[in-house]
């Protein structure tokens, strides 16, 4: 190799900067296709069966709501997806992942609006209280939070206010 600036790309070629590509030895990243039982089965088997439990009842409310289920492809971490479509737009408000964690993607309309963000975190917070971890756009909510019945029944709730608060938007 010369002495230019070289850039790896996802097909695991290397290309300098002014055009010139090379190949390299790098394997290509492997993917793996989760599904509701090898989720649920990692889920149990790196955390609790009572972890397990919750993201099991997250997607059969899902389902029930006629959210489409997108399935990861991460090495490491599953997770699966709800999306709904509107107005011919899908749109994606959480994730559920298999480090036992809700992931809310609180960023897109009305939600990325100060007042209606306030109001949701505030609605999250009533449920789960300072369970949540707040990042800029994402919050995560750890299972062990949604342990109760009560408890996820009302973060369950709050998503169908969120869901249809996107739908009025």
């Amino acid at each position: 190799m010369s002495g230019g600036i070289y850039l790896i790309q996802d097909n695991c070629q290397l290309v300098e900067m002014n055009g010139q590509t090379k190949s390299t030895s790098l394997p290509p990243l492997e993917k793996r296709q989760w599904n509701a039982s090898t989720f649920m089965k990692e889920v149990e088997t790196k955390y609790s069966p009572k972890a397990a439990k919750v993201a099991s009842l997250i997607l059969e409310w899902a389902t029930l709501q006629t959210l489409q289920i997108q399935w990861g492809t991460g090495r490491s971490h599953g997770s699966f997806v709800p999306k709904f479509n509107y107005k011919g737009k899908n749109h994606t408000f959480f994730r559920v992942w298999s480090n036992a964690t809700v992931e809310i993607c609180a960023y897109q309309p009305p939600f990325d609006l100060g007042e209606k963000k306030a109001e949701l975190l505030t609605r999250f917070k009533s449920v789960v209280g300072t369970s949540i971890s707040i990042n800029p756009y994402c919050w995560y909510i750890p299972f062990s939070a949604l342990n109760d019945e009560m408890v996820l029944r009302e973060f369950l709730e709050v998503l169908v206010w969120a869901i249809r608060e996107i739908k009025l938007s």
